[in-house]
């Protein structure tokens, strides 16, 4: 399946207090908590430290947990697990400048036990991060927010240089960039399934300039007979981020970057 995009329009919602963030998810899942209160306490968070004893109320936020982020990170991370002696479910909510919402966010992997978002060369200010209960309590849980100055080399496309093959860990998006000079007739991206399952394979996300979201991107494709393409005409110099998100585990992925 090919995808041909010059230029995409988002259409983001209006709330009472202002516009929402550019960036930031405005979907939710059909099972995550609704309607929770404001959160009572405000939680600062230590590069790579981690947060024990984190606990939310039956259908309530648990604390906001905030980290400032450095200008010239190269990745940001934030990972959420209950421990053994931990109890009940919980969503992991992450956004970028104000707090999230259950529908307005920059991730929500949606896994209650062991979730984890990602974000290459995220911006520099403050990071926001809630944890939501359902409908009885969850307590035990653990949270971490690190950040990394310097992208990993394993994360940078090479022009026309496929991945090795990856794991893809279902609820966790998988970004790699490419730095695109100016004057390109056209930027591809391809993502390729070099193993077949049961389960459904990651979708391909494209943006320029930021990781994309569910919500803001300059292409999505599905790999269609193993192999999913998106094709950008006229691509903007500067940084793009290709990135696979999808609920399910899959061995065999690879991703390719090609300007011409």
């Amino acid at each position: 399946m090919r995808h041909r995009i010059s230029a995409v329009l988002l259409a983001l919602p209006l709330v009472a207090c202002g516009v929402e963030a550019p960036d930031a998810e405005s979907t939710e899942h059909a099972d995550a908590p609704r309607a929770l209160g404001m959160t009572a306490c405000s939680t600062p968070l230590a590069n790579g430290v981690k947060e024990t004893g984190i606990s939310a109320e039956a259908n309530a936020w648990s604390c906001t947990y905030t980290l400032e982020v450095p200008a010239g990170a190269g990745k940001l991370s934030f990972d959420m697990v209950r421990s053994a002696s931990g109890r009940g479910s919980a969503f992991m909510y992450v956004r970028f400048g104000a707090e999230p919402t259950t529908t307005t966010s920059d991730c929500n992997p949606g896994r209650v036990s062991d979730a984890n978002c990602t974000f290459l060369r995220p911006r520099a200010g403050t990071w926001y991060v809630k944890i939501g209960g359902f409908s009885s309590p969850a307590s035990g849980l653990e949270l971490t927010g690190a950040y990394t100055l310097g992208i990993p080399g394993d994360s940078v496309l090479a022009n026309g240089v496929e991945t090795a093959r990856y794991l893809y860990k279902g609820g966790v998006w998988k970004c790699f960039t490419l730095d695109v000079p100016s004057g390109m007739r056209s930027v591809v991206f391809n993502e390729r399934l070099t193993r077949t399952g049961w389960n459904v394979p990651p979708e391909l996300y494209v943006r320029h300039g930021e990781q994309p979201t569910q919500a803001a991107h300059a292409c999505k494709t599905y790999p269609d007979y193993g192999l999913g393409t998106c094709t950008l005409d006229n691509p903007a110099a500067g940084t793009w981020f290709a990135c696979s998100y999808g609920d399910y585990d899959l061995e065999g992925v690879t991703v390719k970057g090609t300007y011409e």
